[in-house]
């Protein structure tokens, strides 16, 4: 290992502590930093991708795929590692469509390394207001591509958000905020809702933030986002509100603003939130 350097051994590290008793880990770098660097300011995901790069390029591990989630197996696990009784769990198990891959990421090259693609937002079809009409992060809709075949948002595509709305304006978390921690706060989030979900109420937390007693009322309490100040996901996996969690009344300012966008030439009134849902449903 001495030919990987420090940084690539560490990692190594890393994924041999959370292999199954096969040998595969996971290795996507936000998962990495999140769960085993969250501490580590010196190591962040543009460093542990030239690692893992590093490793893939000296034999060391191969890249697997399950839906999105990337795993690496460690190719020596059989000669060094002797699991007395191993379990039964598998990785492989968990993904019908588990496959060999090599990531786009994992070139010959050293070049700097782009951590994430644009975030796509998941939007009604109404149309969006003049710029002029909002103010922080609701302003600031994340890129998407026309294309709506591209299904579920990703691990990255939900940070991604969370960067483009809660860190405004410059896409870095507040001050005493780790953005691991809301990488992890954002797993525990997807075991219980589903990815589209969780995307719609993260524009709608910078929502209730930017519109202040519009789409609820503020709630006295330390998470709750404060309008011109950087947000994080603490609100929606502790939902503490007066009425409903604040996951819920996010998802609802998010309907509620989006059939808001229609124009204002006409005197239409608002559509009930359940209504709008019907018409538009989340996929």
């Amino acid at each position: 290992m001495a030919e990987a350097g420090p940084l690539s051994a560490l990692v190594y590290q890393s994924l041999w502590v959370t292999a199954d008793d096969g040998g595969m880990a996971r290795c996507d770098p936000d998962r990495l930093k999140g769960e085993m660097f969250c501490f580590w300011k010196d190591v962040g995901v543009p460093e542990i991708i030239p690692a893992l790069r590093r490793l893939h390029s000296l034999g060391r591990i191969t890249f697997f795929q399950g839906s999105d989630e990337l795993f690496c197996q460690i190719v020596t696990w059989e000669r060094h590692q002797k699991v007395h009784k191993p379990s039964r769990f598998r990785y492989r198990q968990l993904h019908e469509d588990f496959r060999q891959i090599v990531p786009e990421w994992c070139g010959t090259s050293e070049a700097p390394v782009r951590v994430s693609p644009p975030p796509r937002l998941l939007d009604s079809q109404t149309p969006r207001p003049q710029e002029s009409q909002l103010q922080g992060g609701a302003s600031r809709p994340a890129k998407r591509k026309a294309d709506a075949s591209q299904g579920t948002p990703t691990f990255r595509e939900l940070m991604g958000l969370v960067r483009a709305h809660l860190y405004t304006p410059d896409g870095k978390p507040a001050s005493g905020w780790d953005e691991a921690r809301d990488g992890s706060i954002l797993k525990e989030l997807l075991k219980h809702d589903r990815a589209d979900e969780v995307a719609i109420a993260i524009e709608g937390l910078a929502i209730l933030r930017d519109f202040p007693g519009v789409y609820a009322d503020a709630v006295d309490w330390p998470y709750w986002p404060q309008p011109g100040q950087k947000a994080d996901l603490r609100p929606l996996y502790n939902n503490k509100s007066g009425v409903l969690p604040v996951f819920s009344l996010a998802m609802q300012a998010y309907w509620k603003h989006a059939n808001g966008r229609a124009g204002t030439e006409t005197d239409r009134p608002p559509m009930h939130i359940g209504d709008l849902l019907r018409r538009n449903p989340v996929r």
